[in-house]
């Protein structure tokens, strides 16, 4: 027979998971700061930044943005917009592109960084928070294909 201890310390931590689950927007926000902002970065830092944020698991990834900025100039993109998709920032900002370099395989992943200025972001909103990054606007792309494809892999 369950003691009213072991009962309160099932219900608290019954508890505490509804609390995590109903901050999933936080979370998610919190995965997006951790995987792609970074003040400052350099074009040299890529491997460090990509080893450092665990981002590459089980296999080199073909390429990984980091927003040079603040979190608070990225939270400011989706103040106000609720839950929307797509959203493009009116501010500008710097984007290290990281590209993994020809022949590279996991474990050894090395990457070329390359510094783009003047970019404007699009990003998901939820919870006037962006919790995921498409693309810069600035991008080059082939001819037909879609405007906001995915930021990785970049060719």
């Amino acid at each position: 027979m369950p003691t009213t201890r072991t009962s309160a310390v099932f219900r608290l931590g019954c508890l505490l998971i509804l609390m995590l689950v109903d901050d999933s927007s936080l979370a998610t926000f919190e995965t997006f700061r951790r995987q792609n902002i970074r003040d400052p970065i350099g074009e040299n830092e890529c491997e460090e930044m990509i080893r450092g944020r665990e981002i590459n698991v089980r296999t080199c990834k073909e390429a990984h943005p980091f927003i040079v900025s603040t979190e608070i100039e990225l939270r400011d993109i989706c103040k106000g917009k609720g839950n929307l998709d797509m959203i493009t920032s009116t501010r500008k900002f710097t984007i290290v592109r990281c590209v993994l370099n020809r022949g590279a395989k996991y474990p050894d992943c090395k990457y070329q960084g390359s510094v783009l200025t003047n970019r404007p972001l699009v990003v998901k909103c939820e919870n006037n928070l962006p919790i995921h990054f498409y693309d810069d606007t600035n991008r080059p792309r082939p001819a037909g294909s879609a405007r906001h494809a995915p930021v990785c892999p970049c060719k």
